[in-house]
């Protein structure tokens, strides 16, 4: 767990100079508007790539960049629960034997002994999951990876990052972290005819966000998609780009950036910087509203699945490879 340190005066600096009045000319970063990221400003962030195992993804995929993920503990990575499919494989226990975790990196260029790479051996994701559709985020869209071997902890390179002991706080800036797409939605077609972005950002882009309250979230969700009806599911919260200073004005994640970080990093006064948030969903990269799935919601279900440090098989037909039994987070049992 990362204890406050010099870093975490750098990390009040990126918040600061992204909210000041430091006007700046539109981005062609993964996140609009953000800025390169710097050693150590997000150690506990790591890659979701494709691997150079298997045979059933399309050769010009793998070793690409596919999510986001956080290191919560040296042996496990919590990720958002779509990461773990896609178009030909539909179970997290297929997509684990296609990908690997690769850590202690800012740029997707750089190589060397202090970049490192742990494959999953199983893990969990919520039993509650449910997909999304164009027009409504997923809900529980959680997951946690089980690391082949810890991960070797090297501070400002490789660090883990706590999870919250309380509710999100609307008063912490959070700052949001992704490899993603560096345009909104640019697509191409593969793995049969399903468009996807794949131009991704090689360095690391951070954005200084804040909290949206959940009636004005659904209220510009459900004008920007046209549907009355729009909810969001509970276990989310929503994220907009600040726009104090218009420096962080059109802020947002995009393809790519699911499964990343978003924290409340501040750190300092006797307080470890805190996941708040993973990466979920959005409807389109511009400056709406981003849909992160609210860690501290599932903070109990995490907490248990970790501490029992279990190593599950990645099979297809394991229920704890591929679904929680648990239907609801929070619940007796957790």
């Amino acid at each position: 767990m990362r204890a406050p340190d010099i870093g975490a005066f750098r990390r009040v600096a990126v918040a600061v100079a992204l909210w000041t009045a430091i006007v700046r000319g539109p981005s062609a970063h993964a996140i609009t508007n953000g800025l390169d990221a710097e050693r150590g400003d997000a150690p506990w962030q790591i890659q979701i790539e494709w691997g150079q195992i298997g045979g059933q993804l399309a050769a010009d995929v793998k070793d690409r960049h596919h999510c986001g993920g956080v290191l919560v503990s040296p042996s496990w990575v919590v990720t958002a629960r779509h990461c773990l499919e896609t178009p030909g494989l539909s179970k997290p226990g297929e997509i684990l034997r296609q990908i690997r975790v690769r850590m202690g990196h800012i740029d997707l260029s750089e190589t060397g002994d202090h970049v490192q790479f742990r494959h999953g051996v199983g893990g969990f994701s919520h039993g509650g999951y449910v997909r999304s559709t164009p027009t409504s985020p997923p809900s529980n869209d959680i997951a946690l990876i089980r690391l082949d071997h810890p991960a070797e902890i090297v501070p400002r390179f490789v660090e883990t990052v706590a999870l919250p002991d309380s509710a999100l706080d609307a008063s912490w800036p959070v700052l949001i972290a992704g490899w993603g797409s560096t345009k909104e939605f640019e697509t191409v077609d593969y793995l049969d005819g399903i468009k996807q972005a794949i131009e991704t950002s090689y360095v690391l882009q951070l954005a200084a966000m804040r909290v949206l309250p959940r009636d004005q979230c659904i209220s510009q969700f459900s004008s920007r998609l046209d549907d009355p009806t729009f909810e969001l599911p509970p276990g989310t919260a929503c994220l907009i780009a600040n726009d104090e200073g218009h420096v962080s004005e059109n802020a947002s994640v995009c393809q790519g950036d699911s499964g990343g970080a978003a924290t409340d990093d501040i750190g300092g006064q006797g307080r470890a910087v805190t996941l708040v948030g993973i990466v979920s969903w959005v409807a389109g990269c511009d400056d709406g509203p981003n849909v992160i799935t609210d860690v501290a919601f599932f903070a109990d279900w995490i907490k248990e699945k970790i501490e029992g440090d279990a190593v599950e098989d990645d099979g297809p037909d394991n229920p704890a490879a591929n679904e929680a039994s648990d239907p609801t987070p929070g619940g007796p049992g957790r």
